[in-house]
């Protein structure tokens, strides 16, 4: 259940691309999301991956996508409720998906109303970013994002979990880096 000063800046949000920039190796990369085609338990898929492509086969690969920041405040800060947006030119199959953490912590895309916790649904908060101040033409480098916790969103960075030279993965904790914001659409300017 939500607490607090609680408010929803429905005309503000935006669409953006996101960029992982790993500290360990300085590799620099879109994130994109794991899906799965002909596996009838398709548990596999939405997690969101960062790195070297070293997962794709004819079964399973990589999706472009961007993402939907749907802005709020609470307690003095933006935080925000991130979703899916599909490339046009690949499976729809992310459409609406919201960004949440697995229950030990990896970031992935479920489908709504399916949420792992209803009472709570995750907000996400990138310090210094100030969503009306934002324009198309803006790029944002050396970001950190909290949460995946409710409103508070400040017991987790985000990080990446190597441990899977195969399959880099964002998660709670993790190998430190930063994120790139770039491709801005406003929903205030359409």
């Amino acid at each position: 259940m939500l607490f607090g000063a609680f408010k929803h800046y429905p005309n503000a949000g935006f669409r953006a691309s996101l960029y992982w920039k790993a500290f360990k190796d300085g590799h620099f990369s879109k994130v994109k999301a794991s899906y799965t085609k002909n596996e009838v338990f398709s548990h596999g898929d939405g997690w969101l991956h960062v790195g070297r492509d070293n997962y794709t086969n004819k079964d399973r690969y990589l999706v472009n996508i961007d993402f939907h920041f749907s802005v709020f405040s609470y307690a003095g800060k933006y935080i925000y409720q991130i979703s899916a947006v599909p490339d046009p030119n690949g499976p729809q199959h992310f459409q609406g998906y919201l960004l949440e953490k697995s229950f030990n912590g990896f970031l992935g895309l479920y489908r709504p109303p399916l949420l792992l916790d209803n009472d709570n649904p995750p907000y996400w908060h990138f310090p210094g970013l100030n969503p009306f101040d934002l324009s198309n033409a803006d790029i944002f480098l050396n970001m950190k994002m909290w949460g995946g916790d409710g409103p508070h969103t400040g017991k987790g960075q985000v990080g990446c979990n190597d441990d899977d030279p195969n399959f880099s993965c964002l998660s709670i904790g993790g190998t430190k880096g930063t994120f790139e914001m770039h491709n801005f659409k406003l929903d205030r300017l359409q």
